[in-house]
Protein backbone atom coordinates (compact mmCIF):
# COMPACT_ATOMS: atom_id res chain seq x y z
CA UNK A 1 0.00 0.00 0.00
CA UNK A 2 2.65 2.78 1.17
CA UNK A 3 4.56 1.84 -2.22
CA UNK A 4 1.76 2.40 -4.28
CA UNK A 5 1.08 5.88 -3.06
CA UNK A 6 4.62 6.76 -2.94
CA UNK A 7 4.60 5.59 -6.74
CA UNK A 8 1.39 7.36 -7.09
CA UNK A 9 2.38 10.72 -5.22
CA UNK A 10 6.25 10.19 -8.04
CA UNK A 11 4.30 10.06 -10.77
CA UNK A 12 2.61 12.99 -10.15
CA UNK A 13 5.16 15.31 -9.01
CA UNK A 14 7.04 14.22 -12.30
CA UNK A 15 4.51 14.47 -14.57
CA UNK A 16 2.90 17.39 -13.12
CA UNK A 17 5.73 19.08 -11.42
CA UNK A 18 8.72 19.48 -13.51
CA UNK A 19 6.85 22.47 -15.65
CA UNK A 20 6.97 24.57 -12.45
CA UNK A 21 10.09 23.59 -10.68
CA UNK A 22 12.72 26.04 -12.66
CA UNK A 23 15.07 27.33 -9.83
CA UNK A 24 12.93 26.04 -6.89
CA UNK A 25 13.43 24.61 -3.67
CA UNK A 26 11.66 21.79 -2.51
CA UNK A 27 11.42 21.85 1.75
CA UNK A 28 10.73 19.49 4.05
CA UNK A 29 10.03 19.39 7.48
CA UNK A 30 12.13 16.55 9.60
CA UNK A 31 11.92 14.81 12.88
CA UNK A 32 15.20 13.03 13.19
CA UNK A 33 14.28 11.52 15.81
CA UNK A 34 13.06 8.32 14.36
CA UNK A 35 15.82 6.37 12.83
CA UNK A 36 17.03 5.01 10.70
CA UNK A 37 14.12 6.62 8.67
CA UNK A 38 15.45 10.20 9.67
CA UNK A 39 18.04 10.86 12.34
CA UNK A 40 20.88 13.16 13.09
CA UNK A 41 24.87 12.80 11.59
CA UNK A 42 27.82 14.00 13.82
CA UNK A 43 27.35 17.54 12.35
CA UNK A 44 23.87 17.84 13.60
CA UNK A 45 22.91 17.18 9.39
CA UNK A 46 19.06 15.46 8.64
CA UNK A 47 20.04 11.69 7.31
CA UNK A 48 18.21 8.35 6.68
CA UNK A 49 15.67 7.25 4.24
CA UNK A 50 12.71 9.34 4.10
CA UNK A 51 15.66 12.52 3.25
CA UNK A 52 17.15 9.92 0.43
CA UNK A 53 13.51 9.64 -0.92
CA UNK A 54 12.79 12.89 -0.98
CA UNK A 55 15.80 14.17 -2.06
CA UNK A 56 15.52 11.82 -5.13
CA UNK A 57 11.78 12.95 -5.51
CA UNK A 58 13.56 16.60 -5.42
CA UNK A 59 16.13 15.84 -8.07
CA UNK A 60 13.81 14.06 -10.50
CA UNK A 61 11.68 16.58 -10.62
CA UNK A 62 14.69 19.30 -11.21
CA UNK A 63 14.22 20.66 -7.55
CA UNK A 64 16.39 21.12 -5.23
CA UNK A 65 16.15 19.61 -1.39
CA UNK A 66 16.33 21.53 2.08
CA UNK A 67 15.49 19.88 5.24
CA UNK A 68 14.18 21.55 8.55
CA UNK A 69 14.41 20.24 11.44
CA UNK A 70 10.85 19.90 13.57
CA UNK A 71 11.87 17.75 16.28
CA UNK A 72 9.91 18.29 19.12
CA UNK A 73 11.63 19.52 22.35
CA UNK A 74 8.74 17.62 24.73
CA UNK A 75 10.39 14.64 22.71
CA UNK A 76 14.31 15.50 23.44
CA UNK A 77 13.36 17.20 27.20
CA UNK A 78 10.48 15.58 28.29
CA UNK A 79 10.57 17.89 31.78
CA UNK A 80 10.46 20.61 29.25
CA UNK A 81 6.47 21.95 28.31
CA UNK A 82 5.98 23.01 24.63
CA UNK A 83 4.08 25.85 23.89
CA UNK A 84 0.65 23.80 22.86
CA UNK A 85 0.84 22.09 26.73
CA UNK A 86 -0.01 24.14 29.92
CA UNK A 87 3.21 25.40 32.14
Amino acid sequence: MFRTVLTSLLAVLVLCGSAFAAEKTLIAAANPTWPPMEFLDENKNIIGYDRDIIAAIAEEIGMKSEFRNTASSRRSNPDRPTSSLPA
